[in-house]
């Protein structure tokens, strides 16, 4: 049987300093976490375990990082996308999307010389968090392509 830890439980000693190691840098990355505090991934691990359990933080896997934020604090989606933004795969879509008047996902494929799917794949995460209406004009994807877009041709 698990108990509710107090307030001042959770936010004491080491992961006081985690908790406002994530507050004061919002999509930190566990590499991040435990090489700025100087702990063993097992003691990160728990400690970000203890603060996500309770409620303190929130956590979003974004491509191959896992990125953590403080609930409660204000512009927290946008705080995600920015997240989004230093994600190597996702941060040349979202500049295509800005650049591009009524972007397609097969007109982006075609920009940025990748796949359809890879396309799909990453403007659906994107909307899952809110961020197509975020990042650009266009609106959310619907069906695999972006709402309002035309269903065959290019760009």
């Amino acid at each position: 049987m698990s108990s509710r830890l107090t307030v001042d439980e959770v936010l004491s000693g080491s992961r006081a300093r985690l908790y406002d190691l994530i507050a004061s840098e919002p999509g930190v990355c566990f590499i991040d976490i435990a090489r700025r505090l100087a702990w063993a991934h097992g003691q990160t691990q728990y400690h970000l375990w203890v603060l996500q359990r309770e409620g303190f933080i929130q956590v979003v896997r974004w491509g191959r990082y896992v990125r953590y934020f403080a609930t409660g604090q204000q512009g927290q989606r946008r705080q995600i996308l920015e997240a989004a933004r230093r994600d190597p795969a996702t941060a040349p879509i979202l500049e295509a999307l800005q650049a591009t008047p009524r972007p397609t996902p097969r007109g982006l494929a075609a920009r940025l010389c990748v796949s359809r799917q890879a396309v799909a794949y990453h403007l659906q995460r994107l909307a899952a968090i809110d961020a197509l209406q975020a990042a650009t004009t266009a609106v959310p994807v619907a069906n695999g392509r972006l709402a309002g877009a035309p269903r065959s041709g290019g760009e």
